[in-house]
């Protein structure tokens, strides 16, 4: 109950505030820019042809990271934010995940994640690689992103990208478990275990 308050009285304070309410002009349409958290632990709007950090969360595996800045949304109360990684031609997707989080306005009237922190991004798991018949690491795919407004609007984004494994403690981990065929419990040197 009183976390449900606490919750309740943040969303009234985050509202009640215009600065934090507004993206842009919410009369316009809603513009959305793909972000990634990457190796650095930046945020950075990423084009066609980018490199993506595959990085290894607390529980293991490889994620990639996703967001979005929006420009004309309403962004009061948590957008829906959704990310995948898909095959370039058949569209197949090898990762899904998808978080309501808060974005917070910035003074160039986009609006981007209010904590940069992962947990205020898609964590798009990838590897251990087990649906892809490519390796993920150094190989192209479509890293799309789609997100929702407090009110129901929503804009999508589909980058050309090249996941690499991005730290170099673990990278040999990385590349072993995001190579196609890779068998979950497979010797890959250093263990990938979890918390």
């Amino acid at each position: 109950m009183r976390a449900a308050l606490l919750i309740a009285a943040g969303a009234l304070v985050a509202c009640s505030s215009p600065d934090r309410c507004a993206a842009g002009d919410p009369a316009q349409p809603l513009e959305m820019r793909v972000v990634v958290f990457g190796a650095d632990v930046a945020p950075a709007v990423i084009g066609d042809g980018a490199r993506v950090a595959l990085m290894k969360p607390p529980q293991g595996g490889r994620v990639i990271y996703a967001g979005a800045e929006v420009r004309g949304g309403d962004i009061c109360n948590p957008v829906n934010l959704v990310g995948a990684l898909r095959d370039p031609t058949t569209h197949a997707v090898f990762g899904l995940e998808g978080r309501p989080v808060l974005l917070a306005a910035r003074s160039d009237g986009w609006a981007a994640a209010d904590e940069v922190q992962p947990s205020n991004y898609a964590n798009i798991a990838v590897c251990p690689n087990q649906r892809s018949s490519r390796d993920i690491d150094e190989e192209p795919y479509e890293l799309y992103v789609k997100l929702t407004d407090g009110v129901g609007r929503s804009a999508e984004g589909v980058v050309d990208v090249v996941p690499f494994c991005a730290e170099p403690d673990t990278f040999d981990e990385c590349t072993c478990i995001c190579k196609t065929g890779y068998v979950l419990g497979q010797s890959c040197g250093a263990p990938d275990g979890g918390m």
